[in-house]
């Protein structure tokens, strides 16, 4: 069982986002030596789950890794072009926005057409917030329109915040732990999944006394079967155990709102509603697309066609403006060159030879 949440929870729910807006091409920036192993096996999460898609959605994803160094983090995002429109960032908070503020420098990334995507197992830490994307320190802000953020969804709502006093109190009475000013202990998704573990078992359990023989104890594989596949209703709120007994987390994701400079959750599964959007930077206010109209060397497609045409439009212009002077000149070597090889076919006399030349007996 993994009710914990699993890596591969945040690479499913990255990969059924990219399939909702229609994206199968995607890069993977990672992080070298990252101070979590975290963002690796994402990486590698995204790549097993892509692949199991086979014959129902087609991913061409690839991976490319950088250092902390803004040369090698250029470098990435150039690497980026010729193969995809969507990025996925996997790094701490800091470097994810470095590396969107860097994104100016690789010429193209930030005219709205691609999409960067961060995961963030949880808001805390070196991981970062959504609110550390706020107010940047930028003039263009594109490649923040066309950002989003993906992490754990923090509980809410009355039971939740009475708990968390209680665990505040705990930390600091048993372990002396302070937690800092707006922090709270179920905010961090480890926590949050230790106390779901033992509310699990409880909860299922309790469902099983009813049916259990006397003195039978309780069978491990029957308890994991009674986990597997259905919703629980727990302390902190809901939860789905998928057949294979690994737990889908709840996740938010964020864009950023330009008219407030900062990071909102939104809905990215039914954008008809009337709750917060994402307001894309293309050209159209739509998501960018998968490949572009001129593929991703900028020459395929109907963009081809068109530089065919300038093509034939230049070399006529050519033809009939600046290159007229050159083709009368190729037009008298020409003339020149077949009256000279008419002289080489013509016999000249001298007057010795011309005297012994029979005349013509009629003269017309």
């Amino acid at each position: 069982m993994a009710t914990g949440g699993t890596f591969r929870s945040y690479a499913e729910f990255t990969l059924r986002l990219c399939i909702f807006h229609r994206w199968s091409h995607i890069t993977v920036l990672l992080q070298t030596k990252a101070f979590s192993n975290f963002y690796s096996e994402v990486a590698d999460s995204l790549f097993r789950a892509a692949a199991e898609y086979s014959g129902r959605y087609h991913f061409d994803v690839n991976l490319n890794m950088f250092d902390l160094v803004d040369e090698s983090m250029i470098a990435a995002l150039n690497h980026v072009k010729y193969r995809s429109r969507v990025i996925v960032i996997l790094g701490p908070g800091a470097t994810c926005l470095r590396m969107l503020l860097l994104a100016e420098r690789a010429e193209g990334l930030t005219n709205g057409e691609y999409v960067f995507i961060v995961i963030q197992p949880q808001q805390q830490g070196f991981y970062g917030k959504a609110s550390g994307f706020n107010n940047p320190n930028t003039t263009n802000l594109a490649a923040f329109r066309s950002f989003l953020y993906v992490t754990f969804k923090s509980p809410s709502g009355a039971v939740v915040t009475d708990l968390n006093l209680k665990l505040v109190r705990q930390a600091k009475a048993l372990y002396n732990v302070t937690y800092a000013a707006g922090i709270q202990p179920l905010d961090g998704f480890s926590v949050m999944a230790s106390y779901d573990i033992v509310d699990l078992l409880a909860v299922t359990v309790n469902e099983t006394a009813a049916t259990r023989v006397r003195g039978s104890g309780w069978s491990g594989r029957h308890l994991a079967e009674r986990m597997s596949n259905r919703n629980f209703s727990l302390t902190v709120g809901e939860m789905y155990v998928n057949e294979e007994g690994a737990r889908t987390l709840n996740l938010d994701v964020f864009a950023f709102n330009t008219t407030t400079n900062s990071m909102q959750v939104v809905n990215l599964w039914n954008p008809s509603d009337n709750g917060p959007s994402v307001n894309w930077a293309t050209n159209t206010g739509r998501p960018p697309l998968d490949v572009p109209k001129c593929g991703f060397s900028g020459e395929d497609g109907d963009c081809a066609q068109q530089r065919r045409a300038s093509l034939r439009t230049l070399i006529l212009s050519v033809i009939l403006g600046a290159g007229t002077p050159a083709i009368i000149v190729l037009l008298l070597l020409w003339a020149f060159g077949q009256y000279g090889a008419g002289l080489e076919n013509v016999q000249l006399l001298n007057s010795e030879e011309l005297s012994t030349q029979p005349l013509p007996s009629t003269i017309l």
